[in-house]
């Protein structure tokens, strides 16, 4: 668990995924600007972020606690931005 969480931690300053972005961008071209998706094993968040700070509704779930905390955390930093 330790071990998962400085990884986990370590992805606090990742990019998102390019599947993600890349998937963000074919909606838009599509017209769907926003949505809702589930980010199962979200790990610290950063799909979930990319997604939600672009207006989509996310269900994030993971089985660690602890990057559900990391994931908060991280949604709380963008709030203030």
């Amino acid at each position: 668990p330790r071990r998962l969480e400085c990884k986990a931690r370590e992805n606090l300053r990742a990019a998102p995924h390019a599947t993600t972005l890349d998937a963000i961008g074919r909606f838009a071209a599509e017209g769907r600007h926003t949505g809702a998706a589930i980010d199962l094993g979200c790990g610290s968040g950063r799909d979930t972020a990319a997604l939600a700070k672009r207006g989509w509704q996310v269900l994030a779930i993971d089985g660690h606690r602890g990057s559900l905390d990391l994931l908060r955390e991280r949604l709380t930093a963008r709030q203030s931005e």
